[in-house]
């Protein structure tokens, strides 16, 4: 499971592909039945795509990679095809067609996204104070606009520390209802959706009791905005994903991976939880 970070730019933003490009447009821009376009294959991996991806991965370039290198290689990695969906978006969102959106636009857009919802609209000045905010941070240029590449850090707060930050400690605000700074298993479960009355039970899974013992770096038993921040990057899932894979491939354990070695663990990489960042990462990288 992915943050609330993930789950936001969803609601505030590619949630539109679904409801920009709903019912009233389905029949206009939709594919005919019959004529859609064939997905593209999934990436396999091999010996030779995984070789070639450990040279991306070795930065100092002593032919073996630390887990420092791989975790710094997956960060450069986040917003993988973020500038595509976000152009996408554009299409139905940048009513003045030049190529850029403006604060104005985006809260025009918001009401017309919360007028169904009566209590998403009872939050809506709030939500409205925090997307300005986000704005402001994403407009790099200072211009009062936001060109693709801005919009990809408004949309996809991951990708730039200034807009995450910014998104976790609201998150971590309205969350933390006792307001002792810090969140407690029941608070960091439970739910940002305003019409979900019930909340979390109090009788946790232990696979989320689990999440948040190993998310709760300090041990005090409350989540910090540090810490919500790790998990709201997606960071805390990737990494523990690409750690997994790490210890399996280094069979010697000397916590280096060297090509060969990774290329040796094809079959049990392929079928590891890392699979789709690797295949994400070779094909972005045409390996």
């Amino acid at each position: 499971m992915r943050g609330a970070a993930w789950a936001m730019a969803l609601f505030m933003g590619s949630a539109l592909l679904g409801s920009a490009r709903g019912d009233e447009e389905e029949d206009e821009n939709a594919v005919a039945e019959g004529d859609e376009e064939p997905e593209e294959p999934e990436v396999q991996l091999t010996p030779k795509n995984l070789k070639a991806l450990h040279k991306k991965f070795d930065k100092n370039r002593d032919g073996k990679v630390s887990i420092d290198e791989l975790l710094q290689f997956s960060r450069s990695m986040v917003g993988l095809g973020a500038a595509g969906e976000v152009s996408m978006m554009m299409q139905d969102i940048d009513t003045s067609k030049d190529g850029k959106l403006s604060l104005e636009e985006w809260l025009v857009e918001l009401d017309t996204q919360v007028k169904d919802h009566p209590e998403e609209i009872k939050n809506i000045d709030h939500r409205k104070k925090v997307e300005a905010a986000k704005f402001k941070a994403s407009d790099s240029d200072k211009d009062g606009l936001l060109d693709v590449q801005e919009l990809v850090s408004f949309f996809f707060p991951e990708t730039n520390p200034k807009v995450l930050d910014i998104v976790v400690k609201d998150i971590h605000k309205t969350k933390d209802k006792d307001k002792d700074g810090k969140l407690s298993p029941i608070e960091f479960w439970a739910a940002l959706d305003p019409s979900d009355d019930e909340g979390p039970d109090d009788d946790l899974h232990e696979d989320e009791l689990a999440d948040f013992r190993r998310l709760d770096a300090d041990g005090d038993g409350g989540i910090s905005v540090k810490e919500l921040k790790a998990w709201e990057s997606g960071h805390f899932h990737t990494d523990e994903v690409l750690m997994k894979m790490f210890q399996a491939v280094d069979k010697n354990r000397d916590n280096h991976i060297t090509a060969a070695e990774l290329a040796a663990s094809t079959h049990d990489v392929s079928n590891s939880a890392a699979k789709g960042h690797l295949a994400d990462w070779i094909k972005h990288h045409e390996l």
